[in-house]
């Protein structure tokens, strides 16, 4: 009890009070408390045993330069892990897309466009091949048609093709043609995110329309248009013959943008077989995917069969015969189908299939989801 306790109750204080020393002290100790409270930002802790026995808790008191510190601090670690989930949301839209594209590269616009230029001569309008067996003859120029790969406003790739005969068994108004697979792998090198590649169909009377790529393999591919186009279908009873190599041949090839028909002469690789070389300097992709005719000065020559690919190193060209190529289109079960609704078709061995351009996202969405894809576009 303190002195003036005691007095009220009547007693009598012994002890005289706290003494000078002992009030000297207890002020002394005050002011540390204070000062220790306004200098420290996390505030005093009360280590000594002093402190401890004292009982009470000691509060931090904080300055306004402190307090703002702190409160922009927050903010910013606030900001910082803001900016992380935004970054980690993006990286994850962009891992899904990839996934739905399959890693396709963005659109690239090329700083040297693809160019037609002119090759070998001028098919004239009167050329025709000759089929002995069947006493058959057909003009070459409604026969042969070309084929762009467009990437909006920008050519990336040319080639020529032949209409195949019309499907009766079917009954669908539809044109198919027949050309190299080089069309499908640069449709495929160059497909990208916006998957807005288109194949376009000139005609021998100058008339384009679309095509879409389906089926193919190694060596040849099958563009359909709808409707009936103005061309006359390929006879594909020809009666095969072998190429001699005292035979010259000519492959023919239409343009795109002038639709002109070109030649270019050559003769075949004694080296390798279902190869032929150029009589001239001349190479060109254009005749890929067009006819490769016999050259007979005292006759009509016959249908060969088909310029398939260019060996840059050696100019060599590569061509699939007449015969070889009707078995193919039999295996790809476009002539002859074994069945009627394409639902039920399913790709034979060693065939693939294009994704139609806008359908990519779709496709891989589906697979994502574990659903059973559609039957390959086969028209």
């Amino acid at each position: 009890m303190t002195a003036k306790t005691l007095k009220k109750r009547g007693a009598i204080d012994c002890t005289r009070g706290l003494s000078r020393e002992q009030r000297a002290i207890s002020r002394s100790f005050k002011k540390l408390q204070s000062s220790l409270t306004s200098s420290c930002s996390d505030g005093p802790k009360s280590s000594s045993d002093d402190m401890k026995g004292s009982g009470t808790s000691i509060k931090p008191k904080l300055s306004h330069t402190e307090k703002c510190i702190r409160r922009l601090a927050k903010q910013m670690l606030k900001h910082d892990m803001s900016h992380r989930r935004r970054v980690d949301a993006v990286k994850k839209r962009c891992a899904a897309r990839a996934a739905q594209f399959g890693m396709l590269p963005e659109r690239v616009v090329s700083k040297t466009s693809f160019e037609e230029k002119p090759f070998g001569h001028l098919v004239q309008p009167g050329m025709k091949f000759y089929d002995a067996s069947a006493n058959h003859m057909q003009y070459v120029s409604s026969t042969v048609v070309s084929l762009a790969l467009f990437d909006e406003d920008e050519m990336l790739f040319a080639c020529s093709g032949i209409p195949l005969p019309f499907d009766t068994a079917t009954k669908l108004d539809l044109t198919r043609i027949v050309t190299s697979a080089c069309l499908v792998r640069k449709f495929n090198l160059k497909r990208n995110r916006d998957d807005k590649l288109r194949v376009e169909v000139r005609l021998p009377n100058g008339k384009s329309t679309l095509g879409f790529l389906g089926l193919y393999d190694d060596d040849i591919a099958i563009v359909t248009s709808l409707d009936f186009l103005e061309v006359v279908p390929l006879d594909l009873d020809y009666k095969s013959v072998p190429v001699s190599s005292d035979d010259h041949v000519i492959a023919v090839g239409r343009a795109f943008s002038s639709y002109s028909l070109w030649a270019l002469d050559g003769v075949p690789c004694t080296e390798c077989s279902k190869t032929w070389v150029s009589s001239t300097s001349d190479t060109t992709k254009a005749v890929l995917g067009g006819p490769l005719i016999q050259n007979k000065v005292e006759s009509k020559g016959r249908l060969l069969g088909m310029t398939l690919d260019l060996n840059h190193d050696d100019k060599r060209y590569t061509f699939l015969p007449l015969g070889s190529l009707k078995e193919r289109l039999e295996h790809f079960q476009i002539l002859n189908p074994k069945v009627i609704d394409f639902h039920n078709y399913s790709l034979p061995k060693g065939v693939s299939r294009i994704i139609p351009s806008g359908f990519m996202l779709v496709i891989n969405q589906l697979k994502a989801l574990g659903y059973p894809l559609p039957p390959p576009l086969v028209l």
